[in-house]
C-alpha cells in the first residue's frame, strides 16, 4: 500500500478550517463564487502568509445562516 494515500478516518473530528476548494464544496457553490463573496467580505477568512487561506467552518455556517429564509407558516427567527 502506498504510504502517501490518506485514508479518511470517520471517527477523527471534523476539520476547523477548509481550504478554499473544500469551503466552496462544504457551501454548494464555485470556487469563483466563494472568491466573490470573500472579497465583498460577506464570507470571513483567514489569510495566513500571502498563499494560504482558510475558512472557518464555524463561519461559514454563522454566513449560511444569516441568509435562511423562514418557509411558509415557519416562525421566524431573530
Amino acid at each position: 500500500m502506498n504510504s502517501q494515500m490518506k485514508i479518511h478516518d470517520p471517527s477523527a473530528p471534523p476539520p476547523a478550517f477548509l481550504r478554499p476548494a473544500n469551503a466552496a464544496k462544504y457551501l454548494g457553490i464555485s470556487r469563483r463564487q466563494l472568491a466573490r463573496l470573500t472579497a465583498r467580505r460577506v464570507l470571513p477568512v483567514s489569510r495566513l502568509g500571502r498563499k494560504l487561506v482558510l475558512y472557518g467552518v464555524g463561519d461559514l455556517s454563522k454566513a449560511v445562516n444569516r441568509f435562511r429564509q423562514s418557509a411558509i407558516g415557519e416562525a421566524a427567527q431573530p
